[in-house]
């Protein structure tokens, strides 16, 4: 573009030359896609010798506007603008010819007159019901270019047409047959096609696709490039899903034989695709099951129930023996599933390139067993088996009319024949009994269910490796035992105990039903009776306070598991391969071996190849639970419960090395560890104001007493010359016995559970990093003291609540692999600290005061009044940097409420129409919290306390809640917080934010 340049020393007040209008470039970008849109058209011309690589110029009056290439405006990322001086062209007087020398100045770029044009989208529905035979429905949807939802951005809005239809039918062919037939025979069928229209042309993306389809002359040039650019979908779907005749007479007994039990399903699916990129990506979906299901209702035989000398209850265990000779459930279904997937890329070069089409094809086969049996009511077994299976095809699909489809058939059945390649097979068994304690009398109290479960699988290895490093086998069994007792049957066992515990329940009835009544008076001179009386009221308060206890339940479960790679047979009957009986009964039902890789190997099953990188390992996890509920006198109800959870992982690897030899490398155990664990003894030994925790130095003080008792305990320490049993420390400042120092792990860790818990160094176990026993966590309810008379005539309700819940947890442990059971005594390097078994990295307890008292009143005028005050101690002893963590945090809540009950007023009305009278309940919520929370760190080889996070927080909230009417509520809130940090480093803040809600509810 040719431009003019203002004359050196013209005035600055003459700013039209120095910014001449000529200057004032706008281009339209639609010039520059119509030059090369006009390029292309020229370029299809016959004998044209225009070229992509050419130069192509036009003009658009001075402008010169030249095209190279294929480019589009939808990618320019950015413009470059400069000034040129070209080469004079003849004897032009606007051009002498001469070099210039300029300042060039541009000011101002900017793009306008976006394309805002609307789009448009429509929907359409058509249903027809056929009597109840079929169902039929149409439906389409067609959206155009530039329509989406308002919130959209310009460049978020699609710039395509989009054309759905679908036309879907349900029919059941069963309708045809009789009902007495019970035929069902489910089909549904739907076809459906969307279209997706660009309105740029993707091979042009600055050119519209209408636009462009205009410059071809020829029909036939004009629909393959539509048929390029045009994103074509379509489906169509057919399947006869669950085919079976129905049970019509439910009087009658299910027999294993019926054809009820069977059902089959068969489902075909097609999808046609092509777009810019693919020239088809076809896919076919076919689908094909037969099942079989046996529910029986077998009987139940009582062989000794009409024996006449069996009448006693105390041989109910004997007279109602019971058993089923039939199975209850026997199940097998098989399915197969074969896709072929065709893709066939397009090409997009210039040159002349042969692409192939891509096929894949998949032919699973799965297959399923399921079979229960009740040997009696109380004992019940179950057992599964799933296949997952594929059909192997050849590599090449040969033609039918070629002599290669008749060996691909054959190939195709022999795999038929032989059940598919085994890609994964596992198999369950669960056995469940139920103690028939309830029929024995004594016993009839306490319920006791056990359960175990084994579990098998064989996983195939990737084809590619499966001949050199085999598959992987894995089992499992998991043993369940779930414990009831219910004593409060067993204390009615007893006549006066069952009267006491009757009267109890009257009482408290007729006390609530009688509160504030007039209570007789006993009389003056009857001073006998009323000592009498006082001392049997005396005795049964004792007994009603040792029958608190109402309720007790245990469970305890405990798995176990093997994984093992490198495993060369497969299974052919369940999970075993018969031939060499592998790899044992035993391991099939969930047994556990010590030695198994070495059984394997020793059998030849294991692979040879000492490359084999895949770990072995065995898994064990044990959990105990507890809960014991407690209601004493009906006024205080008491909770306890307590759990213990364990795991241990060991993992390691077998191969054979260089000389043949089946060794084993890097053993190790790992795992985690939780039970619940009291340290309330030390709950409210707070620091001192230099942060000093008298529960931490007596924890310091602890490591002399530990070590020395792991010292005497240890063979190796005693078998110590005299003169090297002790050592000095030089971080603790004194001597330790050698091998225990004051850093040392099992020191450090005994030595804190012994302070932190309030325990005696002296007596605390150290034999084991696992405690055995879970203390109880309890929570504390008394909501019975409203059948006090005088709390009775102020509150209609007056409860107290208390909680404490302590867990220790261990989240990761492992085994030193330097570790030698024996007593030579190996120490870490560079240190005086025998090497030890186990190596825990953080162990932390957490303790809930939740609350520590909790007081919630109402009283008989709505007011309610809520008190609270928590508190949270978390400590984190991390054995890596020999430093503890500790949280502590302190939470008081004060909360006051009121409702107003019927609260009426005007609401006027902007029509002037007559004000509307509201009435409704006015809800009134204060709130004042105050918490107190402290991070502070320890460090045991520094001798240093520091505070390193934590704050004085205060707030307040008020909110009141008024409905307006039914769906229509207003809410008025004010909140305050101020936080208040104990270290240099943060700043005061504070934050008030009040206000009101309007809240309409659309549901009701």
């Amino acid at each position: 573009i040719p431009v003019k340049f203002t004359p050196w020393y013209t005035p600055i007040d003459q700013a039209d030359s120095i910014w001449p209008e000529v200057n004032n470039f706008d281009i339209d970008l639609i010039n520059l896609v119509q030059v090369k849109e006009n390029r292309n058209v020229a370029m299809r011309q016959p004998n044209s010798d225009l070229a992509l690589y050419k130069p192509y110029v036009e003009y658009d009056g001075k402008a010169r506007v030249t095209v190279l290439g294929s480019p589009s405006i939808s990618d320019v990322k950015g413009i470059l603008i400069g000034i040129r001086n070209p080469k004079r062209m003849g004897t032009g007087a606007d051009d002498d010819g001469n070099p210039i020398s300029s300042i060039v100045w541009v000011d101002e770029l900017r793009l306008t007159d976006f394309n805002d044009k609307p789009g448009w989208a429509a929907t359409g529905r058509m249903e027809a019901v056929l009597a109840d035979f079929a169902r039929v429905s149409f439906s389409v949807s067609h959206s155009s270019a530039g329509f989406s939802s308002i919130e959209k951005k310009i460049t978020q809005i699609p710039l395509e047409y989009v054309t759905d239809y679908i036309v879907t039918t349900d029919m059941d062919w069963g309708k045809f047959f009789s009902e007495k037939a019970g035929v069902n025979i489910p089909m549904h069928f739907d076809y459906g096609v969307s279209k997706i229209t660009p309105e740029y042309n993707p091979l042009q993306p600055d050119i519209v696709l209408k636009e462009d389809l205009k410059t071809y002359e020829d029909k036939k040039e004009r629909d393959s490039v539509k048929r390029l650019v045009v994103d074509y979908t379509s489906r169509t779907n057919v399947n006869l899903m669950n085919v079976r005749k129905t049970r019509t007479d439910n009087k009658k007994k299910p027999r294993v034989y019926d054809v009820e039990n069977f059902d089959v399903s068969f489902a075909y699916s097609k999808i046609k695709h092509r777009n810019i990129d693919f020239e088809y990506d076809d896919r076919k979906e076919y689908r094909g099951g037969f099942g079989y299901n046996y529910n029986g209702r077998p009987k139940n035989y009582v062989p000794l129930k009409k024996v006449n000398g069996l009448t006693s209850k105390h041989l109910a265990l004997i007279k109602d023996f019971n058993i089923y000779l039939l199975p209850k459930t026997i199940s097998f279904r098989t399915d197969m599933n074969r896709q072929i997937h065709q893709i066939l890329y397009r090409d997009k070069s210039f040159g002349d390139v042969i692409i192939y089409p891509t096929v894949n094809r998949i032919w699973n086969w799965n297959r399923m067993f399921n079979f229960k049996y009740d040997f009696s009511k109380s004992l019940s077994f179950e057992f599964n088996t799933g296949t997952n299976a594929y059909i192997k095809e050849p590599t090449i699909y040969p033609d039918k009319e070629t002599e290669e489809w008749d060996e691909y058939k054959q190939s195709i059945w022999r795999e038929i024949g032989g059940f598919g390649t085994m890609q994964r097979y596992n198999q369950s068994l669960r056995i469940t009994y139920n103690l028939p304690l309830k029929k024995i009398p004594v016993l009839d109290w306490i319920t006791i269910a056990a359960n175990i479960q084994t579990l098998y699988t064989w996983a195939a290895s990737p084809v590619s490796i499966q001949p050199r490093f085999g598959n992987n086998i894995e089992n499992g069994n998991q043993k369940q035992i779930n414990s009831n007792a219910d004593l409060q049957n067993l204390y009615n066992k007893i006549p006066y105990f069952k009267s006491l515990n009757q009267t109890q329940r009257r009482s408290r009835s007729s006390s609530s039903r009688t509160r504030g009544g007039p209570q007789p008076k006993p009389a003056e001179n009857d001073t006998v009776k009323q000592n009498k009386q006082i001392g049997k009221k005396f005795g049964e308060g004792v007994l009603k306070v040792l029958m608190a206890v109402k309720k007790v339940t245990v469970t305890w479960t405990q798995g176990n598991g093997t994984s093992l790679p490198g495993y060369m047979l497969e299974p052919k009957f369940l999970g075993m391969d018969f031939s060499n009986t592998a790899p044992g009964w035993g391991f099939v039902f969930g047994k556990q071996y010590n030695d198994f890789p070495q059984r394997v190997a020793d059998n030849g099953w294991y692979s040879v190849d000492s490359a084999l990188n895949n770990a072995y390992m065995q898994k064990v996890n044990e959990a105990l639970s507890y809960k014991v509920n407690g209601d004493f006198l009906g006024v205080i109800r008491i909770d306890l419960d307590g759990d213990r959870i364990y795991t241990d992982n060991y993992q390691s690897y077998f191969r054979y090395d260089n000389e043949g030899i089946f060794t084993e490398y890097s053993p190790v155990n790992t795992g985690n560890f939780s039970i619940s664990y009291s340290i309330i003894k030390t709950s409210f030994q707070g620091p001192d104001k230099n942060e000093i925790s008298p529960t931490f130095v007596q924890f310091l003080d602890n490591r002399i007493v530990i070590a020395e008792r792991l010292a005497h305990g240890d063979p190796a320490w005693q078998n110590l010359p005299d003169d090297a049993k002790y050592y000095y420390d030089t971080i603790a400042g004194r001597e330790f016995p050698f091998g225990y120092g004051s850093n040392s792990q099992p020191v450090l860790y005994h030595a804190f559970l012994s302070a932190y818990g309030g325990s005696d160094a002296s007596s605390v176990a150290i034999e084991s990093p696992f405690p055995k026993f879970p203390i109880p966590n309890w929570r504390i309810t008394i909501n019975g003291l409203t059948n006090i008379k005088a709390i009775a005539k102020v509150f209609r309700s007056f409860n107290i609540t208390h909680g404490y819940r302590s867990m220790l947890s261990i989240t990761s442990w492992r085994t030193n692999v330097n570790y030698k059971d024996d007593e030579s005594g190996q120490v870490f390097q560079d240190t005086y600290n025998f090497i030890t078994k186990y190596d825990v990295g953080v162990v932390s307890v957490i303790e809930n005061y939740s609350p520590l008292i909790g007081l919630d009143m109402t009283m008989h005028n709505s007011l309610n009044v809520r008190a609270e005050f928590k508190k949270t101690r978390n400590l984190s002893m991390s054995f890596v940097n020999n430093q503890l963590t500790e949280i502590v945090g302190n939470e008081l809540v004060l909360g006051l409420g009121f409702r107003v009950k019927g609260l009426k007023f005007q609401i006027a009305s902007f029509t002037g129409k007559k004000s509307n009278r509201v009435g409704s309940d006015l809800n009134l919520k204060l709130d004042f919290g105050i918490r107190d929370n402290k991070t502070t760190l320890r460090r045991i080889d520094e001798d240093n306390n520091q505070v390193s996070a934590g704050s004085m927080q205060y707030t307040l909230n008020f909110a009141a809640d008024y409905m307006l009417s039914q769906s229509l509520q207003l809410r008025a809130y004010y909140n305050w917080t101020s936080n208040n940090p104990y270290i240099s480093a943060q700043f005061p803040n504070a934050t008030t934010s009040a206000g009101f809600t309007l809240r309409f509810n659309l549901a009701q």
